[in-house]
């Protein structure tokens, strides 16, 4: 080998060893401001009462959630609590789990009520999703709410075909409760309305070192300050969750239909303040990994209906065999006669 052959090959290791030097830097500072950041993570269950942070005016947030896309959402109110949910079939309502149970088996649906489209409805039991533990960061926030009587009024959402990687899309989010700002936080005594914000989804739990199921908005302001997730380019409607929005649906538009993807689930902050301000850390759970048990649970019949099914299914078969004795008995008189 030549000396300039022997000059560039060692040239061309010390560039390599250096570049993955710096790779190896970079890695670093990024594994120890995550793990810092999950440290410093204040996440906060989100009831009773829903509360909307947002930076644009009340009636631009209530009008977007006027929009007959969102219909299906609705408010949930449990021995005086309020929450959300969104009619998915005409008598099933999906929610988070916490807002009825805070460990798994352990339910609340004393004088609980559906009210949507302005029709307050009866809700008869609950099924919580069997992972659930009480952990909001588990990725298994979710509820199927049984009403009593189904809503001939209103369309229930669409829930599937949602795009396989939701970090960076845009959202839309809903719930009922108190109204508030981006610098103030919540507003006292203003819940019962129906707001809308939006977000992008910026990165999924496992960043976190939470479940790849959950998906989080930070709540920008326009200034780095306040940026805690993705770009700190605010959205038309940017806003937060806050205590209370829990259950609510986050929706996002594909192929021109508006689809479920989402239920609000907490309010998180990397400052120790969860209060829906500026900064602030939205958590939603993702509904595309857990659609077969949705359907498990929404399509079986309600257990009185199971006993009637079981009552009538004895009636016809008692039927069935009195005629059939009587057809046997009226053939031997037939032979004997003969």
């Amino acid at each position: 080998m030549s000396d300039a052959d022997e000059r560039f090959a060692t040239n061309h290791r010390i560039a390599k060893t250096a570049r993955q030097g710096r790779s190896l830097l970079i890695v670093f500072f990024l594994i120890l401001h995550f793990s810092g950041a999950s440290q410093a993570l204040e996440i906060v269950d989100i009831r009773p009462t829903v509360v909307r942070g947002t930076f644009v005016s009340s009636d631009a947030a209530t009008q977007l959630a006027a929009t007959s896309n969102y219909d299906p959402v609705g408010m949930l109110s449990i021995n005086g609590n309020t929450a959300s949910g969104t009619l998915i079939r005409s008598d099933w309502v999906l929610t988070a789990a916490h807002v009825i149970s805070n460990s798994a088996g352990h339910f609340d649906l004393a004088s609980a009520t559906f009210n949507v489209g302005g029709q307050p409805m009866v809700a008869s039991y609950a099924e919580v999703h069997p992972n659930w533990n009480g952990d909001l960061g588990s990725g298994f926030d979710l509820a199927l709410v049984k009403l009593a009587a189904p809503s001939a009024s209103i369309t229930p959402a669409s829930f599937r075909d949602a795009p396989a990687q939701l970090t960076g899309q845009s959202i839309t989010f809903l719930g009922y409760g108190q109204g508030g700002t981006g610098d103030s936080g919540t507003i006292p005594d203003s819940a019962g309305v129906k707001r809308a914000g939006t977000n992008m989804l910026d990165t999924d739990g496992s960043i976190l070192g939470m479940s790849p199921y959950i998906y989080m908005s930070d709540f920008d302001s326009g200034s780095s300050s306040d940026n805690s997730l993705g770009t700190s380019t605010p959205t038309e409607f940017e806003s937060v969750l806050a205590p209370g929005d829990s259950g609510g649906g986050v929706f996002m538009t594909v192929g021109g239909s508006t689809i479920l993807v989402g239920v609000n689930s907490f309010v998180a902050s990397f400052a120790g303040q969860a209060n829906s301000t500026y900064g602030n850390i939205a958590g939603f759970v993702s509904i595309q990994p857990h659609i077969a048990w949705i359907d498990s649970i929404a399509h079986a019949p309600e257990p009185a209906s199971i006993v009637l099914g079981l009552i009538a299914g004895f009636v016809i078969w008692r039927a069935i065999e009195c005629k059939s004795a009587s057809t046997r008995k009226s053939a031997g008189k037939g032979q004997t006669g003969g």
